[in-house]
C-alpha cells in the first residue's frame, strides 16, 4: 500500500470516528442533571501508539488550569508589548527560547537577539511565570538576564527553572507554546490572549500537523521518481527522509493529542456543573453552551487519536516501500551482471561467426530495462569495463569486420595483379580460396539493436568478373635482326611489342654497317605476350672526326662536373659568384653551363660552369613570442628553418621578480642555438619555451650529460621514466676539447629543476667535415630503370621545382635517438611523373622489401614536400556516404576518413643537409614531429 493510499484510508477512518463521536456527544448532552463528567486516560490506546513509535506518545501533560506555558505567553504579551516591542517580536522571541531548550543545537540562532531589550523582557516572563521558585530566586535570575548571559550558559540558565528542568518538560512547554502562538496568530492583536486562544482553538485545532504538511509526501514523490529511474540508492536516501518526516509528524501529533487531552481535562475541572446542567431561560429551554463546548473538546481528542492510529498504516507503507526498493535494486544489479557477462561474450565473438547470436542475446537482456534506467544501468562503477552500450560494441564489431573486409579486398587486388600478369590458373585458385573464406565467416554488423550478415556482393561481383585480359594475348617476335633500327622499331610496333629500354650500342665488326640491329632478345620467331619488351643490340654509327661530346654537368656537384669534363678532354672555367641564399640552392652545385649537354665541340674547348657559392653566414636575432607559431614566423623571416620547440627553464612564478609579460608555460623566450650565434643561412633554429612551473609538484634536476656519449646521456635522462627524450639532433662541428658524438647542448639546461614528464632535447657534436655515410643497401623490388635519371647526390636540381628530392633515399634514425618507426630499414623513392612527384616508401620485413604506400607530392617555395592538391581532391571524392540507417557504421567510417584526411592535409617533409623532418597533425595526439637522417643513394627506380 502506498503512503497516499494510507492517507486516504486515514481520512475515511477519521470521518467515521467523527460521526461516532457526534452520536456519543448527543447522548452525553442528554445526561441527567447532576451527572459527574470525568476524563480517563485511554491506556490501551497509548500502548498501541508506543508500539508503533515510542516517541509518538509523550508523557501526560500536568493538569494545571493555567499551566506554565500559558502563563509565559500571557505575561509576555501583556507585559512586553510596548511602543518598542511588537507582538510579532514577542512571539518570535518566545519561540526561539523554547526551541533552544528543547533542542540545544538550535541555541546558536538566538545569538544575535540576546542583547535586545525585547528578548530580555520575554526571558524575564519565563522566570516570573514559574510558581515553583520564590521571589528572591526570581530576582536573581532576572538580574542574570539584565547582565546579558553568554550563549553557552543559555541551556543551564533556563533549565534552572523547575518548570523546564527536564527534557520532557522542555519539549512539552515548546509544543504548548508553539501551539498557543499559532492559535494566537489567527486572531486580532487587540483581543485578549485568553480569548484569542480559546476562539482560535475552535477554528484551527489541527494547526500543529500543518507545520509539516507535504514534507513526507514530497520525499515519497522523490522516492517514486528515483525508483522509476532505477536509482535505488538515491530512492532509499529519500525514503530515510520520508521516515524522518513521518517521525516528526508523529511526535507533533502526540503532543497535539496531549494538548487536546489537557484542554479537555482542564475544561471539565473548571466547568463541571455547567456541563451537566441544562440552561433554562424564560419560557423555553436554551441550549447548554458549556455542554456543546465539552462535546467539541471530546471530538478534538478523538480526532487526535485517529491521527495517531493512522501512523500505523504510514509506517507499514514505509516498511513495504523499503522492502520493494531492496528487492528491485538486487534484481537490477543481477541484470547488470548478466549484461556484463554477455557483453564479454560479444567481445570474445567479434572475430568469429557466432557474434550475431551473442548480440541478439545481449539485446534481449537490455530490452528488459526501461530506457529511463539506461543512464544508471550502464554506470561502470562497481561493475566493470564490459558495461558498455551496444552501440560501442557495434562500433568495435565494425572495426573488426572492416579489417577483415580490407584484407579480402587486398587479396582481390593481388588476384587482379595475377590476371594482369597473365597468371590465370593461380588467379582462379586464389578466387576459389577467397570465396570459401567469405562463405565460412561472412561480414556481420549490428544496427538498430539487430545483428545482420552482409552479403559482400560487390566483392563477389568483382571476383566473378575476373577474366584473362587482352594484354595476355600472344604474338611472334618478327625478324628484325639485320634491319635498320628505325625499321626494327616499326616492325615491333606492328607486332604489339616494345623495345626494352635503350639499345645496347656496340662497334660494328668487319663488314657490318652502322645503325643495324644485330641481336634481339627474345629472338625472332619466339612466341611472347603482347607488349613484351625486346632488348636490342645495335651497331654504332661511325664517329665524327676531331669532335667530343659535352657531358651532362647541370645538377652535378662541382667535383663530379670537373671529373666528367676532364674525362671528355674539355677545359673548365668556374663562376661561383651566386650565393646559395635560397633554400633550393645547394652550395657547390652546378646550375648552368656555357655548352648544352651532347653538343659536339673540339677537344680542350673551355666549358664555363655556373655553381652556387657558400651560404651566407648570418646572426640569429633575439626571438620571443607568446606561442610557437609566432616564434616560427620570426625564425623563418630571419632566414632560418624553424625546428621542433625545445623545453627550457620553468616559467617564472606569477608576479615574481623579472617575470616578463606573458611569461607563461609554453611561451617562447629564446632559441637553440642562442641569439647572437652566427651560423649558415637556413640552419635549423629551435624555439626555446618556458616549461611548467614547479610550484607544488615534484621536481628533479636535469642529469649532467654534457660531454657524454649520446647513448650514455640518453640512458641517464630516461633511466627511471621521470624525464623523456624529445629529439636528438646534430649540433655544431666540434670545438676545442669536444669529441664527435658527445652531447654538446641539453635543453632544459642540466641541473635545472624540472617536473615529471619534461621532454629533454639533446644536440650532438658533429665532426668538422661531415660526409654522408656509405651504407650497403639491399635493393628494393626491381622496376624498369629510368634511363634519364642520374645517381648524383642532388641530381636534377635544375630540371624543375622540387627535383632536388628526386632519387632514392635511405632513411635512418638520428644517431642516439629512439625514433619510433625507424627501427627497420626503409627506402624512400621519389620520381617526377607527369609533372608531379611520386613518393613510394619501402620497408624491409623478414628479408624482403614491402611497398607500403605511394603518395603524390608537391613542393612549396621553401623546398618542403606536401601532399599534392590533386590527391587531396581525389581522396575527398572517394569518401562516399553510407546507405546505413543506424549511423554507427557511418560515424566510425567518417572518423577514420577525417583522421586520414587531416594527416594528408598537414603532412610536411623538410630537409636540411642530411636531416629530414616529418610534421603532421593527429586528431588525438595533436602536432607530431619526427626527425631522421636521409641520404640519397641513387636514382629513382619508378
Amino acid at each position: 500500500m502506498t503512503v497516499q493510499t494510507a492517507s486516504r484510508a486515514i481520512a475515511a477512518s477519521a470521518f467515521q470516528v467523527m460521526l461516532l463521536a457526534l452520536f456519543q456527544i448527543a447522548f452525553l448532552a442528554t445526561a441527567a442533571r447532576g451527572e459527574i463528567v470525568e476524563y480517563w486516560r485511554d491506556m490501551p490506546f497509548e500502548r498501541q501508539v508506543r508500539a508503533i513509535n515510542p516517541t509518538c506518545m509523550p508523557q501526560e501533560y500536568v493538569q494545571i488550569e493555567r499551566n506554565y506555558a500559558f502563563r509565559v505567553i500571557e505575561a509576555a504579551i501583556d507585559q512586553c508589548v510596548t511602543a518598542n516591542v511588537t507582538e510579532k517580536q514577542v512571539k518570535k522571541y518566545s519561540y526561539l527560547i523554547t526551541r533552544s531548550i528543547a533542542d540545544p543545537a538550535t541555541a546558536s540562532f538566538t545569538v544575535g537577539e540576546l542583547s535586545t531589550d525585547g528578548m530580555k523582557c520575554v526571558l524575564k516572563t519565563f522566570v516570573d511565570a514559574s510558581d515553583q521558585i520564590n521571589d528572591m530566586q526570581k530576582q536573581s535570575l532576572k538580574s542574570a538576564v539584565d547582565g546579558v548571559i553568554a550563549v553557552k550558559d543559555w541551556a543551564g540558565f533556563l533549565l534552572g527553572i523547575p518548570d523546564l528542568a527536564s527534557t520532557d518538560k522542555a519539549k512539552a512547554t515548546e509544543a504548548t507554546i508553539s501551539t498557543l502562538l499559532n492559535l494566537r496568530d489567527r486572531m486580532p492583536e487587540a483581543q485578549s490572549f485568553a480569548d484569542s486562544v480559546m476562539q482560535a482553538a475552535e477554528l484551527g485545532r489541527n494547526y500543529m500537523g500543518d507545520l509539516f504538511l507535504g514534507e513526507r509526501e514530497i520525499a515519497m514523490n522523490a522516492v517514486a521518481y528515483n525508483a522509476d529511474q532505477c536509482r535505488y540508492a538515491d530512492a532509499r536516501q529519500y525514503l530515510v527522509k520520508a521516515r524522518a518526516a513521518a517521525d516528526k509528524e508523529c511526535v507533533y501529533a502526540g503532543h497535539s493529542y496531549r494538548q487536546h487531552e489537557l484542554n479537555l481535562r482542564r475544561y471539565i475541572l473548571n466547568n463541571q456543573s455547567r456541563i451537566t446542567s441544562p440552561y433554562i431561560g424564560q419560557g423555553y429551554v436554551k441550549g447548554n453552551s458549556a455542554r456543546a463546548r465539552y462535546n467539541d473538546l471530546v471530538r478534538y481528542v478523538q480526532e487526535a487519536k485517529e491521527t495517531l492510529r493512522g501512523f500505523e498504516q504510514i509506517y507499514r507503507a514505509l516498511d513495504q516501500t523499503e522492502e520493494e526498493l531492496f528487492n528491485k535494486g538486487r534484481r537490477f544489479f543481477d541484470k547488470q551482471y548478466d549484461y556484463r557477462y554477455q557483453a564479454h561474450q560479444v567481445r570474445a565473438s567479434l572475430e568469429g561467426g557466432n557474434v550475431c547470436r551473442a548480440f541478439d542475446k545481449l539485446q534481449s537482456i537490455l530490452d528488459q530495462i526501461p530506457p529511463e534506467c539506461h543512464p544508471v544501468y550502464f554506470n561502470k562503477k562497481g561493475i566493470g569495463e564490459d558495461m558498455v552500450r551496444p552501440a560501442v560494441l557495434a562500433a568495435e564489431l565494425y572495426q573488426v569486420e572492416q579489417r577483415r573486409n580490407a584484407q579480402w579486398w587486398d587479396e582481390a587486388d593481388k588476384i587482379a595483379a595475377l590476371f594482369r600478369q597473365c597468371k590465370e590458373d593461380e588467379g582462379y585458385a586464389r578466387i576459389s580460396a577467397l570465396q570459401s573464406r567469405i562463405n565460412a565467416n561472412p561480414i556481420q554488423y549490428a544496427m538498430g539493436g539487430q545483428c545482420k550478415t552482409l552479403a559482400s556482393q560487390d566483392l563477389r561481383d568483382r571476383l566473378n568478373a575476373f577474366a584473362p585480359g587482352e594484354n595476355c594475348a600472344q604474338t611472334i617476335v618478327p625478324g628484325i635482326e639485320g634491319k635498320k633500327l628505325s625499321v626494327a622499331l616499326t616492325m615491333l610496333s606492328k607486332a604489339s611489342l616494345l623495345p626494352l629500354g635503350s639499345p645496347v650500342m656496340v662497334d660494328p665488326q668487319s663488314g657490318q654497317a652502322g645503325g643495324i640491329v644485330i641481336v634481339a632478345d627474345p629472338a625472332p620467331g619466339d612466341g611472347v605476350t603482347i607488349w613484351t619488351g625486346v632488348a636490342l643490340t645495335v651497331t654504332n654509327e661511325p664517329p665524327d672526326a676531331e669532335l667530343v661530346s659535352v657531358p651532362q654537368v647541370v645538377g652535378k656537384s662541382e667535383t663530379d662536373a670537373l671529373t666528367l669534363l676532364a674525362s671528355a678532354d674539355l677545359a673548365v672555367a668556374v663562376e661561383d659568384s651566386t650565393p646559395a641564399d635560397k633554400l633550393d640552392f645547394t652550395p657547390g652545385m652546378v646550375y648552368g653551363a656555357s655548352h648544352a649537354t651532347g653538343a659536339m665541340v673540339a677537344p680542350q674547348t673551355v666549358v664555363t660552369l655556373n655553381i652556387y657559392g657558400p651560404r651566407p653566414m648570418i646572426e640569429i636575432p633575439g626571438i620571443t613570442a607568446p606561442d610557437i607559431p609566432g616564434a616560427n614566423s620570426k625564425i623563418t623571416a630571419a632566414g632560418f628553418i624553424a625546428g621542433p620547440p625545445a623545453l627550457g627553464e620553468p616559467a617564472p612564478d606569477e608576479g615574481g621578480s623579472g617575470a616578463e609579460p606573458g611569461a607563461e608555460p609554453g611561451a617562447v623566450y629564446g632559441t637553440v642555438p642562442p641569439a647572437g650565434s652566427v651560423v649558415e643561412m637556413f640552419s635549423p633554429v629551435q624555439p626555446l619555451v618556458y616549461g611548467p612551473r614547479a610550484t607544488g609538484v615534484e621536481t628533479r634536476p636535469i642529469p649532467e650529460v654534457l660531454g657524454k656519449p649520446a647513448k650514455v646521456a640518453i640512458g641517464l635522462v630516461t633511466q627511471d621514466g621521470f624525464f623523456s627524450i624529445g629529439s636528438v639532433s646534430p649540433g655544431d662541428p666540434v670545438g676545442e676539447g669536444e669529441k664527435p658524438g658527445t652531447v654538446q647542448t641539453v635543453i632544459p639546461g642540466q641541473g635545472t629543476p624540472q617536473v615529471k614528464g619534461t621532454i629533454v632535447t639533446l644536440r650532438i657534436a658533429m665532426p668538422r667535415v661531415q660526409q654522408a655515410p656509405e651504407i650497403a643497401q639491399e635493393n628494393p623490388p626491381e622496376t624498369t630503370p629510368d634511363a634519364g635519371s642520374d645517381a648524383g647526390p642532388d641530381a636534377g636540381r635544375g630540371a624543375g621545382r622540387g627535383d632536388s628530392w628526386v632519387g632514392r633515399w635511405t632513411l635512418e634514425a638520428v644517431p642516439g635517438a629512439a625514433t619510433k618507426g625507424l627501427d627497420k630499414p626503409m627506402v624512400m623513392d621519389i620520381a617526377r611523373i607527369d609533372g608531379k612527384l611520386s613518393l613510394k616508401l619501402f620497408v624491409q620485413k623478414d628479408g624482403a622489401w614491402e611497398d607500403r604506400f605511394t603518395l603524390l607530392m608537391a613542393v612549396d617555395a621553401n623546398n618542403v614536400l606536401r601532399t599534392h592538391p590533386d590527391m587531396l581532391r581525389e581522396f575527398k571524392r572517394s569518401i562516399k556516404p553510407s546507405q546505413g540507417t543506424n549511423g554507427v557504421m557511418d560515424e566510425v567510417g567518417g572518423k577514420i576518413a577525417d583522421t586520414i584526411l587531416q594527416l594528408l592535409e598537414t603532412l610536411k617533409i623538410s630537409r636540411v643537409g642530411n636531416i629530414c623532418t616529418l610534421n603532421m597533425t593527429d586528431q588525438k595526439k595533436g602536432p607530431q614531429s619526427i626527425g631522421f637522417s636521409c641520404f640519397k643513394t641513387g636514382p629513382s627506380q619508378q
